[in-house]
Formats: structure tokens, sequence, C-alpha cells
């Protein structure tokens, strides 16, 4: 679903490190921080909640106190994915891209499991 002056935030997903993009204005900002085990990469939910929480907060700067656009959050995990991901694995990486942005009015959360995406297919991810 479109919504008016939707913003698009894209998040890179590594081990131990996560990165946000603000697709309109370009802002970006990476957060290291040890939340993957041996087998996940996202194996301490809370940690990387923390982590991304900073990634949201750099990034979401808002113009106005009383209005904050909705936000569309494209998490792209880049690593630990080799033939794709479970259903747990993708429920968390959503999960975690739901509860960080929370209070930045985020709309809805895509996990991606594929190429780097360019602006225009984050705008269209679905």
């Amino acid at each position: 679903m479109k919504y008016l002056n939707q913003k698009h935030i894209y998040v890179l997903i590594k081990r131990n490190e996560l990165s946000g993009t603000s697709i309109e204005d370009g802002s970006k900002h990476t957060e290291k921080a040890i939340f993957s085990t041996e087998r996940l990469l996202v194996g301490n939910f809370s940690v990387a909640e923390d982590a991304l929480r900073l990634v949201a907060k750099k990034i979401t700067r808002q113009d106005s106190w009383w209005y904050k656009p909705p936000l569309k959050v494209v998490m792209h995990p880049l690593e630990m994915n080799e033939g794709g991901l479970s259903e747990v694995e993708y429920r968390a990486v959503r999960e975690l891209g739901l509860s960080a942005f929370l209070k930045d009015n985020v709309r809805s959360v895509v996990v991606w499991n594929g190429k780097d995406l360019s602006e225009e297919e984050i705008r269209s991810c679905e």
C-alpha cells in the first residue's frame, strides 16, 4: 500500500552489523554489535533490536515533532541465508524491523532475500 509522503528505509544485515539508508534523503548509518551466533544471523534478538533502533534514530530524523511520514522498511539479510530463509528466520528479521522502527510510524516491513536492490526496486518492493 502506498501512503502520501512515505519514506523508504533500506536495511542491510551482515554478521554483527546493521546498515540503514533513507532512500529519500540519502542519510546512512551503520551500527556494529554482537548479535549473530554461529548458526543464526540474528541470534541475539534484543542486541540486534537495540542496534537497529540506533540506526533508526540516526536516519529517520524528522522535520516536525508532530508529523512523522509513514515508513516502508526493506530488511535485506546478506549473509547466512544460503538456500533461502526459514520461516523462523524470516519472522525474526521482520519482527526486528517492526520493533526497531515502531516509534517512527512504520507502515510495512518487507524482508528481501536476493540481489541488492536499486532505489526504484526498494520503492516498489512488496
